[in-house]
């Protein structure tokens, strides 16, 4: 890896998270981006994607298609976009994995019931 150019499409089954009904739910995830991996060095890299339907059109949870045409009809403006940082942490040995059943807000085994207030 470590070149932009190899970070590959991928494809992920939308209904996983709730992006896509289960009986259309390929999605495709797009590199738009990406950056040295900071912590892990060496030839690791962030990739940051967009969410695509099969047919490569923007996928209705893609808010970053609709705002870089926004954004290039309004570029003498000179605006600024933030970044939203999210974590996902793990309880000590917690199963990984997905749990099956419907268990609202878990992918990959991951939930929202172990948080706190920062």
């Amino acid at each position: 890896m470590g070149k932009f150019a190899d970070v590959p499409v991928r494809g992920f089954d939308g209904s996983s998270t709730e992006q896509a009904e289960g009986h259309f739910s390929d999605c495709k995830l797009e590199p738009v981006h990406c950056i040295p991996d900071p912590v892990r060095g060496a030839n690791n890299v962030l990739v940051l994607c967009e969410v695509l339907n099969p047919d490569a059109t923007p996928h209705h949870s893609n808010t970053r298609a609709a705002l870089r045409a926004v954004a290039a009809r309004c570029e003498e403006h000179e605006a600024w976009f933030a970044v939203e940082q999210e974590y996902t942490l793990y309880q000590k040995d917690w199963p990984l994995g997905r749990q099956y059943g419907p268990v609202p807000g878990l992918y990959r085994a991951i939930g929202n019931y172990l948080r706190r207030g920062l």
